[in-house]
């Protein structure tokens, strides 16, 4: 089963009345609100359709001009805990830090953001700091389901639909 997350808000739904006969939730208010909100981003919708329902609707979402994904919905109730994933983090973070500039001042490990498949955790460089670069500092996203580290490949291969 897979679920769809959107990154922008619309400012009309999509024309979506064809697959409401299979994804009744789709009608519900609540889901409507948070599609069509101009003050958050809908996020992951909490759905559990098929990977082509799943598709299909990310389709309309997109031609309706938001950006998003689908994802299996097993990342709803990732078993691997945020505070695995902080330490899976603490060790990444150290790691490319020692290979990279171990010269360089960096922060403690923070938690930065929270996505349906990964979080992001984050420590800030003093050294790229004063250089004004951003980001500054060393960024890591690690997998809900498996502890595994994201990169960018597996990034673009997700929002192209080619991921799951």
């Amino acid at each position: 089963m897979y679920d769809v997350y959107l990154k922008a808000t619309l400012l009309q739904a999509p024309e979506i009345s064809d697959l409401v006969q299979a994804v009744p939730s789709l009608i519900d208010p609540a889901l409507q609100r948070r599609i069509v909100s101009r003050s958050c981003v809908p996020g992951a919708l909490g759905l559990e359709l098929s990977k082509e329902m799943a598709r299909r609707l990310l389709e309309r979402f997109i031609a309706a001009g938001s950006e998003g994904y689908y994802f299996p919905a097993s990342y709803h109730h990732p078993p691997l805990s945020s505070e695995e994933a902080l330490s899976i983090a603490t060790d990444a973070i150290e790691k490319e830090h020692s290979m990279y500039d171990p010269t360089d001042t960096i922060g403690p490990v923070f938690f930065h953001d929270d996505y349906p498949c990964y979080w992001e955790f984050g420590a800030h460089s003093e050294r790229m700091t004063k250089e004004g670069r951003v980001p500054n500092g060393h960024f890591v996203l690690v997998d809900k389901l498996d502890g595994h580290l994201w990169q960018n490949e597996e990034l673009t291969r997700l929002v192209k639909g080619e991921r799951f």
